[in-house]
């Protein structure tokens, strides 16, 4: 019951009478490649050509012939969220309640070392620093360290068990982490999982 139309344009017709036109199996190949051409071609050759005259307003187009494809994309859209150990000492620093030695901070680093899923690290960056993807330099071209604060038992009355179940939180203006002072490094890790679950339901 396809005819030749683009399910996703409110069903424009591809070519004409495309609308009254049914796909039959030999027809398959004909409507893949107008598809192909509405979706990245012809559909879309005019926000590329204006992108282009607005980009050629603010450098030579000739210019870019000088990157390669993967060094364009870093510079315009961030550089892919990589990190080692190294890198996670010097970037994410402990702030108010925390020095070197606490053991949350310490398990902190140890969790975000372990991260070897593009996407997981990518999911702390954006929850900590509200952004997908690091400046071209990596962690070290954000504008400040990451800071690791202990937000407090929050009342006399508060005890290990309601410190562990609380999430961390951010403030993304200030690459500012919450991080409750957990008992352990798995409670740490779950909490964690946890926040940036809920954050990627939003």
């Amino acid at each position: 019951e396809i005819t030749f139309v683009d399910p996703a344009a409110d069903e424009a017709p591809l070519c004409p009478g495309g609308e009254d036109r049914p796909v039959s199996w030999p027809d398959v190949e004909e409507f893949l490649g107008l598809l192909t051409s509405a979706w990245l071609g012809e559909g879309v050759r005019l926000q590329c050509n204006y992108f282009a005259r607005a980009l050629g307003q603010v450098v030579p187009l000739k210019k870019l012939d000088l990157f390669t494809t993967t060094e364009l994309l870093e510079l315009v859209c961030g550089a892919a969220v990589d990190w080692n150990a190294e890198d996670l000492e010097q970037c994410v620093v402990p702030g108010d309640g925390y020095t070197r030695d606490s053991e949350p901070y310490l398990w902190l680093l140890e969790v975000l070392g372990s991260l070897l899923e593009a996407p997981q690290r990518a999911a702390f960056l954006q929850f900590v620093t509200a952004r997908p993807r690091l400046p071209s330099g990596g962690l070290h071209a954000l504008p400040c360290p990451i800071r690791v604060q202990e937000p407090g038992s929050g009342g006399s009355a508060s005890t290990q068990h309601d410190i562990d179940g609380r999430l961390p939180t951010a403030h993304t203006c200030s690459l500012t982490l919450d991080l409750p002072s957990y008992s352990s490094k798995a409670i740490l890790e779950q909490r964690l999982a946890a926040a940036l679950a809920l954050m990627a339901e939003y």
